[in-house]
């Protein structure tokens, strides 16, 4: 997806009605080229697609990346003043089950899951570091905002009826207090594991612990910005320490949205999900006001979709095998477990996290 596809360029026609359809998918821009990112995406691409990234299936494997100027996407923005739609967001603290929950609410003529879009995560680089002034000044005077343009690519459906929802990467926390306040419609679910099973899923693969090193800096950043800033020590950190410390920094930011808005942001534990499926999910339909109904879910999580992997759909998922597994993972890196929750628990005594976040769905 390096490539890029120039015979296949939309035509201004297409470019004029981009928010009427979501086939155009605008998954970067490049800021200083003044460049957009685009794939040709399908209803099915979209709901094979576990990130909307480098990694998207596009509709056509022989259709490369499509080159835009970002002036064209503000212009169609302008001249089309795309009405405003409810935002529903999941944020999630990573390895919860959060695809998985998207998979059980994908359902055509109802609900489109955007899964990870990646122009939202870069956006949240630019939120955390305060540069979104700058960021927009740099821009057309006559642009958009620009998180509004980003929205709005992310919040098209193939049906008026069918309603968008977002699940952000976990990355996106520093957005969060932006949307909830920018947005007055907006409901974000806030998706969650406990600090040893976080640790668990992290610790069993060397590409997370890796994973878990380069989060250090945002975690820290993160933590400051909710007022947690004695947490961040200059000590060299091992690798379960490190793992805690990246929960940590997800969970402090979901507590304080949990309390700014209770009425518009609920909590859900993975084990929920995994226990209740249909129950837990019919919650979420209803919280989010998608209105499929627990008759329609039902058929839908009957038909199979728990019973292959959130991220790969064609390969088996059983949840007994998960648990030994987790178990196993778990016996494996007994010490450092253990080691890295007396310690968060140490640093944290002060303000503790809840073992169950509160206004579950």
């Amino acid at each position: 997806m390096g490539q890029t596809d120039d015979k296949n360029s939309p035509s201004q026609e297409e470019i004029l009605h981009l928010f009427d359809s979501p086939d155009l998918y605008v998954e970067d821009m490049n800021w200083q080229s003044g460049d957009a990112s685009c794939l040709r995406m399908s209803r099915e691409s979209y709901s094979a697609s576990s990130f909307l990234d480098n990694r998207a299936v596009v509709a056509d494997a022989d259709t490369h990346t499509i080159r835009l100027p970002i002036s064209a996407l503000m212009r169609a923005y302008r001249d089309k003043q795309p009405p405003a739609r409810p935002l529903r967001i999941i944020a999630h603290t990573a390895l919860c089950g959060s695809t998985l929950l998207c998979r059980c609410l994908d359902l055509p003529g109802h609900c489109l899951p955007y899964k990870e879009p990646y122009l939202l995560h870069k956006l949240s680089g630019i939120w955390r570091l305060g540069l979104q002034d700058k960021l927009q000044a740099s821009l057309a005077a006559a642009g958009p905002p620009i998180l509004e343009l980003a929205v709005a690519l992310a919040n098209r459906s193939y049906d008026v009826a069918e309603q968008p929802l977002i699940k952000l990467t976990d990355s996106c926390t520093s957005l969060l207090p932006t949307l909830l306040g920018h947005y007055p419609d907006s409901r974000i679910l806030l998706m969650y594991s406990d600090l040893e099973s976080f640790l668990v899923a992290m610790l069993r693969s060397p590409g997370r612990r890796e994973f878990a090193r380069n989060m250090l800096t945002r975690s820290r950043l993160d933590l400051t910005a909710v007022g947690m800033g004695r947490l961040v020590r200059d000590e060299d950190l091992g690798d379960g320490r490190c793992v805690a410390l990246v929960w940590l920094s997800l969970m402090y930011p979901f507590l304080r949205l949990l309390a700014s808005v209770p009425q518009r942001v609920r909590s859900l534990k993975s084990d929920v999900l995994f226990s209740s499926p249909l129950e837990t999910v019919a919650s979420v339909d209803t919280f989010f006001g998608l209105d499929i109904g627990e008759n329609r879910l039902r058929s839908h999580l009957q038909a199979g979709i728990l019973s292959r992997d959130e991220m790969q759909r064609t390969v088996s998922f059983v949840i007994e095998l998960r648990r030994a597994e987790q178990k196993a993972a778990a016996n494996q890196f007994r010490d450092e477990i253990d080691d890295a929750l007396e310690w968060a628990g140490s640093i944290t005594a002060d303000a503790p996290i809840p073992a169950n976040l509160p206004y579950p769905v």
